[in-house]
């Protein structure tokens, strides 16, 4: 059975020829550094709009705001190039600073500017974003429901929500928005959904990030340095970038710093640097690298061959709302990898993996349903 094709970017080429046919690799790096979606006091998972309307608010690990129904305090003043500014802003019910705030603790990419990532956090800030009608917002929470692990939703639901965005007019603001909303346009043009893709203007509006120390901007940034697109290519300095937003533990970073070492790409090959690379991506959020470290293990890539520890990362990413790992948690109740066969519990992931949109893991619901 054929793996599904993957795309020729370099970083993609990684993903290539690094486990079985059998098992489903990720068509390539998410968009945006991915984790399980969880509630820090309790652990349970995410659900679809778990979160009401929140007025007072104190942030873990971040400036301490005092809730706001208390004794009327001045406005804050919002300066969206400096995100400590962010919290009292969003506190008082800045639209502007809520979708900013929220996506900084959904995705992180701040920890330079002491925002540490706390997703329902920012989940309640982005809804709240969005029921006030801010296009930022809207935008911001369509990204989260379609890509934010623990937190999926139909795509439909994340293009209705898109659509909102682009009526509210995210697309025809006045400049104002900072590095986070210019970032989120360049992603916009990447991923060409909701206007025409334009290498000049994506790269402008990632310039734009990159000084004020959005770490998501430096991996992006370094892809275009690397890839040549729409600047010249210019390797040694993406790897410099790449090294920084790593440095500063991001996630996709680090993935992609990862896929370098594996092929060799700027730097001198070295599976073991990449094996390494991958797992600080999987601890910081990279559902991807759980799946990618699963397939390896089952192959001894980098690793001494391990069934059992291949099946715990499928699990993981699994866990995280990867599409890929529910596939491949499935394949391995289907064939005994590491688990017991029982076809009933491989009906169920792949199952799974259908609701999230992977469509191989119907084939894999037919091959099981035979056998049950």
């Amino acid at each position: 059975m054929e793996d599904q094709e993957l795309k020729t970017s370099p970083f993609n080429k990684a993903l290539q020829n690094c486990g079985s046919d059998d098992f489903e690799l990720p068509i390539g790096p998410p968009p945006a550094p991915l984790r399980q979606a969880t509630d820090p006091d309790n652990g349970k998972q995410l659900l679809a709009n778990p979160f009401g309307p929140r007025v007072g608010v104190v942030f873990r690990n971040n400036i301490h705001v005092s809730d706001f129904t208390n004794a009327p305090v001045p406005p804050a003043h919002l300066d969206i190039l400096n995100p400590k500014s962010w919290n009292a802003a969003a506190a008082q019910g800045n639209p502007l600073a809520r979708a900013v705030l929220g996506d900084a603790l959904c995705w992180g990419g701040f920890a330079p500017h002491g925002i540490a990532r706390d997703v329902p956090q920012g989940i309640r800030f982005l809804e709240e974003s969005s029921h006030q009608g801010h296009p930022l917002g809207l935008y911001m929470l369509s990204r989260a429901q379609r890509d934010l692990s623990g937190y999926r939703q139909h795509p439909n639901i994340a293009n209705q929500t898109e659509t909102r965005a682009v009526h509210a007019g995210f697309l025809k603001h006045d400049g104002a928005g900072g590095a986070v909303w210019w970032t989120a346009e360049a992603i916009a043009c990447q991923e060409g959904r909701i206007v025409p893709f334009d290498v000049d203007r994506k790269l402008a509006l990632i310039r734009r990030s990159l000084d004020v120390g959005y770490t998501d901007a430096w991996a992006l940034y370094a892809i275009c340095l690397i890839e040549g697109e729409g600047i010249p290519k210019n390797v040694s300095e993406g790897i410099g970038w790449l090294k920084r937003a790593a440095e500063a533990q991001n996630g996709v970073a680090m993935m992609q710093l990862a896929n370098c070492y594996r092929l060799g790409i700027g730097v001198k090959r070295n599976t073991e640097t990449a094996v390494l690379l991958y797992n600080m991506a999987a601890q910081n959020g990279q559902d991807d690298a759980w799946n990618l470290l699963g397939v390896w293990l089952r192959s001894g890539i980098g690793h001494k061959r391990d069934e059992l520890e291949a099946y715990r990362c499928y699990q993981k990413a699994a866990g995280a709302g990867n599409p890929h790992g529910f596939y491949n948690v499935g394949f391995c109740f289907e064939k005994g990898i590491g688990v017991k066969i029982d076809m009933h519990s491989a009906a169920f992931w792949y199952a799974k993996a259908v609701e999230l949109g992977n469509r191989k893991a119907e084939d894999g619901i037919n091959r099981v349903g035979k056998h049950r």
